[in-house]
């Protein structure tokens, strides 16, 4: 699921629809917006995914995270060079909102997961207010 994550209003339906189909330990990559504006069909654009939060998910649906790959701002844009990702961190801290101080990547707009199945799919499971 590249490029689409933000366009699932349930994510957590969809990745367990990828396990249902998905052999035991079969390989899935799923990429996902962070900090990033809305875009495209702005009626079918709802979610934005925290790192910690994409691999949460995943997890709970049975996988396991072999590799996170973060997309990082790191383009030089305008005015002293920064970019989108800097422009928010900027307003953030403006408006003296509390960024955690244990995390050093206040720059990504995204996320690259790398996952394999490890648990079946199994329906009583996956209850979503059991889980999450």
């Amino acid at each position: 699921m590249l490029e689409v994550s933000e366009s699932m209003f349930n994510p957590m339906r969809a990745f367990k629809n990828v396990n249902r189909f998905l052999k035991m330990g079969g390989t899935f990559y799923v990429s996902t917006h962070f900090v990033y504006p809305v875009h495209g069909l702005t009626e079918e654009d709802y979610i934005r995914y925290t790192p910690r939060g994409i691999e949460k998910m995943l997890e709970i649906a049975g996988f396991e995270i072999v590799d996170h790959t973060l997309k990082l701002e790191e383009r030089p844009l305008f005015l002293g060079g920064n970019g989108f990702a800097d422009t928010i961190v900027h307003w953030f801290k403006k408006q003296n909102m509390d960024m955690s101080e244990d995390y050093d990547y206040h720059n990504a707009t995204g996320s690259l997961v790398k996952c394999k199945k490890i648990k079946e799919y199994v329906k009583d499971n996956y209850k979503f207010n059991k889980e999450i």
